[in-house]
């Protein structure tokens, strides 16, 4: 009944919680949608599924919870003691082994990461999980060791280590706080590491923008070359009016036009944008490869050059950027997107190389010999990349468009739409971070409803310590000693796991620490334990001395 009554709760908590979300797409996030056209889908089927999958579970809880009571003897029920000094000794010696297994299995993910038989992402991810699952075994073993015997000491000291001595109480309780408040802080201190800035990788040729500052697209192909004395007079870009545009260097792309396939847009592209690459831009190495199926070492040195191979079985080699690939398109390199060709016939493009976080974002690439022969019909470049001294691109922009207007020329700095691209991926972070935020708040009342259940467990023995002179102080330090150790415990455990997973992560992005996250995530699990300790300390004031010395 009580797993019932849960599920109906929180199906209607989901449904509040999927409105904040959908709320926040279309109001703070909505940079990263573009559109005000997002509502919350509700489905029968999902909320009924997600309901008994919660009944489920919280029978399944009880049924493991219920094992320890089948081996468990009258006398011990009776004494509230669930097990014996050998079974926890047993229980902590298992634990121990347990987390010594799992930091030997993390440091060989870690060696093995260092060595390049696992990828970097992969090996540290997998390093800091078992990092995680050790510390929360050696956890498990230190609160089910058998107490010291001598007396904690008199002071605030001795009353500090009486607190840690608590812990043992239930040590089942105390494992399952440190493991929720753990798992939380992982998630949200790692998918934190992920959180790109805006220009933080500056305008490096590797870079995201590929070192060029401006972008620019036309409306109307411009077939004469831009670069060329006779073909700047021919457009009309004045170099006397302008002396500026002499430093501004085209780089070409023909276009065959199609849908956007970056996470810009929230439709499945069925025919994406094609761009035709010129053997000089394949030759200047611009723009970092996340993944290619390079094999000799100029190819893996300069991957664009993969798009002047020739497949055997006739297919046109590809280059896109990483999240297109992933995200959108839904395949990975080495898989075949088909295209329509300029004849209506079926074009074959074969994935070679994948782009790491660029401004091609949406787009896919060929080489322009093979561009002319799929798509003849298509003339001139109406995309380009713009190589300008970057103290003045900005200033640069509105005298190119005018010049250009003829074409329907739009200029934009390079470094915003990188950063229109970032608001997209930080959204879904954003989101993530508040599943983990959900699983703080679960941790955080778990806290203290562990800590109201052992109060009142321990009702009688805190009585008699007030009975032999121990004041209302000195037992509310005990107890917020006792809360605060889960919390740190934690905190710790979680921030130094997330860390070790998240290295990857911070090297890709200039070995900065989501200092910020894992503060915030700290201070906020520290005043829930707080307000835990004081909801615990205020249940003891309300409980009846004389009733509870009386059942001791």
């Amino acid at each position: 009944m009580l797993a019932g009554a849960g599920a109906l709760l929180g199906a209607a908590g989901a449904v509040v919680y999927g409105g904040i979300l959908v709320a926040g797409l279309r109001t703070w996030w909505i940079g990263a949608t573009g559109t005000t056209q997002v509502f919350l889908h509700l489905s029968a089927r999902d909320v009924t599924a997600g309901a008994a999958a919660g009944v489920v579970a919280a029978l399944a809880a009880v049924l493991w919870s219920l094992r320890a009571f089948r081996r468990a003897t009258a006398p011990s029920l009776l004494a509230g003691v669930l097990e014996s000094r050998v079974t926890r000794l047993r229980r902590a010696r298992s634990h121990a082994w347990t987390a010594a297994a799992a930091l030997l299995a993390a440091t060989a993910c870690l060696a093995g990461a260092a060595a390049g038989w696992v990828p970097d992402t992969a090996g540290f991810f997998g390093a800091g999980l078992l990092l995680l699952a050790a510390s929360l075994s050696l956890i498990a073993a230190l609160v089910r060791r058998a107490p010291a015997h001598e007396p904690a000491g008199p002071g605030w000291s001795g009353l500090a280590r009486f607190g840690a001595r608590h812990l043992s109480f239930r040590p089942g309780r105390s494992l399952l706080c440190v493991a929720l408040i753990a798992f939380a802080t992982f998630v949200i201190v790692s998918v934190e590491a992920f959180r790109k800035e805006p220009g933080h990788d500056g305008l490096g040729r590797t870079s995201g923008t590929g070192g060029f500052p401006l972008l620019a697209r036309a409306a109307l192909p411009i077939v004469t070359d831009p670069n060329s004395e006779a073909g700047r007079e021919s457009l009309g870009l004045d170099v006397a009016d302008h002396p500026g545009l002499a430093q501004v260097r085209f780089v070409p792309f023909r276009e065959r036009p199609g849908e956007d396939a970056s996470c810009l847009n929230l439709y499945a592209p069925q025919e994406p944008r094609i761009l035709g690459v010129s053997t000089a831009f394949v030759r200047e190495a611009r723009f970092q490869f996340q993944a290619s199926l390079a094999k000799s070492d100029g190819e893996r040195q300069n991957p664009w050059t993969l798009l002047d191979s020739a497949l055997a079985d006739g297919a046109i080699p590809a280059i896109a950027d990483a999240t297109t690939i992933q995200y959108v398109l839904h395949v990975a390199v080495g898989d075949e997107v088909t295209v329509r060709g300029g004849d209506g016939a079926p074009v074959r493009l074969r994935l070679v190389g994948a782009l790491r976080d660029s401004v091609l974002q949406g787009a896919l690439m060929v080489g322009e010999a093979d561009f002319l022969r799929a798509f003849p019909g298509q003339e001139g470049f109406t995309f380009f990349l713009l190589d300008a001294p970057p103290e003045a691109a900005v200033s640069l922009a509105p005298p190119l468009e005018e010049a250009l207007a003829d074409f329907g020329f739009r200029v934009e700095p390079s470094a915003e739409r990188l950063a229109a691209f970032h608001r997209v991926e930080n959204t879904y972070l954003s989101t993530f971070q508040a599943l983990g935020g959900l699983g703080l708040v679960l941790g955080t009342l778990g806290l203290a409803a562990v800590m109201l259940r052992n109060v009142i467990e321990r009702r009688r023995e805190l009585a008699l310590l007030r009975a032999v002179g121990y004041g209302g102080r000195a037992i509310a330090f005990i107890i917020t000693v006792e809360t605060m150790l889960l919390v740190a415990g934690g905190v710790v455990c979680g921030s130094a796991s997330a860390m070790v997973a998240i290295v990857p992560a911070l090297l890709a992005r200039g070995g900065s620490l989501p200092l910020a996250a894992a503060g915030a995530t700290s201070a906020a699990v520290l005043a829930a334990g707080v307000l835990s300790s004081l909801s615990a300390v205020a249940a003891v004031r309300r409980m009846p001395l004389l009733a509870a010395l009386r059942s001791e």
